[in-house]
């Protein structure tokens, strides 16, 4: 009740500042297409400009220690751990795929790589083969050195920028459909889709039983469609419009 009451409330709010503004700028046309649906009668001022990822310092090529043990088999999840959507994530991964991917990977790791990890998520670390590592300085060791970026997200919204920061740094992705809403479906791309807990497990031993595979086409993606220098240009062509509009 008091969930809906609040979703109620909020979409009211943004309604009406719809309605005020000259335009309502999304991160994707799945979010601009929802809020049409929304706010119907300020569909035609709704436009949607996609985000970006630096690329330069998500780069494959950078020489970075590894922060895992030799030889470790590791998916990786990164995100802030107090973001619910992320607490539920790797705690569906936990609860529902982790002990049969052990079974056959005993030396399998989950790392949860994000600061402020609530309580439940720091008492996820305590199960064998995950580890919560909280905030840590630089996330890209834990990209670089892992087998795939592991995106259990049951609930997502926008684009997902961990899913284009492990692209851009030439990483499989292992994601729930949810994940990869909003990014384009690109020739050659290594984003593997599991969306119940039998096909993450088998997806997830498919990929911890190859060789490290690099998943440049899921760079080349990054590079020719995320990139912030092109996107924020067409961001700024459109301010510049819309303010000599207004």
């Amino acid at each position: 009740w008091l969930y809906r009451r609040e979703a109620d409330k909020l979409l009211a709010y943004e309604r009406a500042m719809a309605a005020a503004t000259t335009a309502s700028v999304f991160v994707s046309k799945e979010e601009a297409n929802l809020f049409k649906q929304l706010a119907p009668e300020s569909a035609d001022k709704v436009q949607f400009r996609t985000q970006g990822v630096d690329s330069e310092y998500f780069s494959p090529e950078q020489e970075l220690e590894n922060p895992y043990a030799p030889g470790q088999k590791v998916l990786v999840f990164t995100g802030a751990m107090d973001y619910w959507p992320n607490v539920e994530a790797v705690t569906w991964f936990c609860e529902h795929v982790l002990a049969d991917v052990r079974a056959r990977e005993p030396d399998f790791l989950f790392c949860i790589v994000g600061m402020k990890p609530t309580p439940e998520v720091q008492k996820l670390g305590e199960l064998p083969g995950v580890r919560v590592t909280g905030g840590v300085p630089d996330v890209r060791p834990y990209l670089a050195h892992a087998v795939a970026a592991c995106l259990p997200l049951q609930l997502a919204r926008g684009i997902q920028n961990k899913a284009l920061e492990a692209m851009a740094m030439c990483l499989p992705v292992l994601a729930t459909s949810a994940a990869l809403v909003g990014i384009i479906d690109y020739p050659g791309v290594d984003n593997r889709v599991a969306d119940d807990p039998r096909a993450m497990v088998a997806a997830a031993l498919e990929l911890l039983g190859e060789t490290r595979k690099q998943n440049t086409a899921g760079r080349d993606c990054v590079l020719q469609h995320y990139n912030w220098d092109s996107n924020l240009r067409q961001l700024e062509s459109f301010l510049t419009t819309a303010e000599a509009v207004h």
